[in-house]
């Protein structure tokens, strides 16, 4: 299978016409206190995979722990294992069920906390994890990324 390449000859003019725009809006406004607005630019490749050169963790030595619906969990499991050289470095799945039975004690959670570099989680079970899983991960800037596991084509 041919790994598709994204021409970048147009990503360049895209970006070239966008800061055009730009310094074009900032003559035309002339503000006393010289205000300058940020560009931000969001690419969305679905159906592409690419590598980051200066990612934010390295996967090779990342250990993930990924929450999800209790019933999603079997097929999650099952997606890992079947595309386990993506998805190594997710050590350990976790139902939300589970997760509130397993971890309800102060101790418990905290030792989670602990034992995982990220976590990730279910984008349906976000506004129930923070009574489950309490204040520290917020404090420690640990609180679940959330993903969207329901959309088949984001799925490798």
């Amino acid at each position: 299978k041919a790994t598709p390449t994204i021409d970048t000859t147009i990503l360049r003019q895209a970006t070239e016409a966008l800061i055009k725009h730009h310094k074009s809006k900032a003559e035309s406004s002339k503000s006393l206190l010289g205000d300058e607005e940020g560009i931000i630019v969001a690419f969305s490749l679905l159906k592409y995979r690419i590598s980051i050169p200066h990612a934010l963790v390295d996967r090779s030595d990342v250990e993930v722990c990924l929450i999800v619906k209790q019933e999603s969990k079997e097929w999650v499991e099952e997606m890992i294992d079947q595309y386990s050289e993506y998805m190594k470095c997710v050590k350990k799945v976790i139902g939300l069920d589970n997760l509130r039975k397993n971890y309800g004690r102060y101790d418990q959670r905290r030792e989670l906390l602990s034992s995982y570099d990220l976590f990730l989680a279910d984008d349906r079970i976000i506004p129930m994890l923070r009574s489950a899983l309490g204040n520290k991960f917020i404090e420690r800037k640990k609180f679940p990324v959330p993903l969207k596991l329901t959309k088949k084509e984001v799925l490798p």
